[in-house]
């Protein structure tokens, strides 16, 4: 029997961090979720006709870029954004992790008030990401995310649409620390067996219309992890797995060899 065909995304910073997850994840998919896995530490994947060769997309690409040498990486360009949001809309299911919801570093300047505010802000009115950082750790930073984004010279209507895809927008995170997840759908073939859990790992706040998804897990009452349709495909997100200790917990691995199975409807 053939295996399904998995393309993993994995461009930026969290698979370059100290105990990072990418040997627990590579592991993780292609021997215990049996699937014949192409990872890409790179965008070349994402055209029409490349995607085409795929059953399922899996990504965990977001975060900075820092880590990497000067002048070796960036962000998906809108083509190749807009190449996965068709193959997805097409049929090809997706599975969204961690940091695949912080996919275009502009997340950090767009969440400020004044930057979703005003059509087209002008960046020396808006706090560096890491400022913004310093800010929410010592409580002292007011975020929030518009009901209805629109576009500018922060975020483009293809990056929107990304966001739009995964489900809910990344907002902050309380940072690595004991977590307790709760599973609100003890029912779905993603979450059968698993019961409410302890993990270390960050919770991220994630904010947006949550009327759309089916919410299956939360932690201190942040959805976590969800599905719901894009046009055609199936999207799982799962916003565990900032490191190697998470990735490598039992329940994390069931959750996600199970959401493989159910995107692929391999019952």
């Amino acid at each position: 029997m053939r295996k399904p065909k998995a393309l993993f995304l994995i461009h930026g910073n969290h698979m370059l961090i100290p105990n990072n997850a990418r040997k627990a994840f590579e592991d993780l998919l292609s021997v215990k979720a049996g699937l014949d896995l192409t990872v890409a530490d790179h965008w070349a994947e994402l055209t029409p006709e490349r995607l085409e060769a795929y059953d399922l997309v899996v990504s965990c690409a977001g975060g900075a870029l820092f880590r990497y040498p000067p002048g070796t990486a960036r962000e998906a360009n809108d083509k190749e954004v807009g190449a996965l949001l068709g193959a997805v809309e097409g049929g090809t299911p997706f599975v969204g992790l961690h940091c695949s919801s912080l996919m275009f570093m502009n997340q950090f300047l767009y969440r400020q008030p004044i930057s979703h505010a005003v059509a087209n802000p002008d960046p020396k009115d808006l706090l560096p990401m890491f400022q913004t950082r310093y800010l929410e750790m010592i409580g002292n930073a007011v975020l929030s995310w518009p009901e209805e984004p629109v576009p500018n010279n922060q975020l483009s209507a293809t990056q929107l649409r990304y966001l739009e895809m995964i489900g809910l927008n990344f907002l902050t995170d309380d940072g690595l620390e004991p977590t307790t997840i709760n599973i609100i759908d003890r029912a779905h073939p993603i979450t059968h067996g698993i019961a409410d859990f302890e993990i270390s790992d960050e919770c991220y706040h994630m904010v947006g219309n949550r009327s759309k998804l089916h919410v299956l897990a939360e932690a201190r009452g942040w959805p976590l992890i969800w599905n719901h349709r894009w046009g055609a495909g199936k999207v799982h997100y799962n916003a565990l797995g900032h490191d190697n200790s998470g990735a490598t917990d039992p329940n994390f691995q069931r959750l996600v060899v199970q959401a493989m199975a159910w995107a692929l409807e391999m019952d």
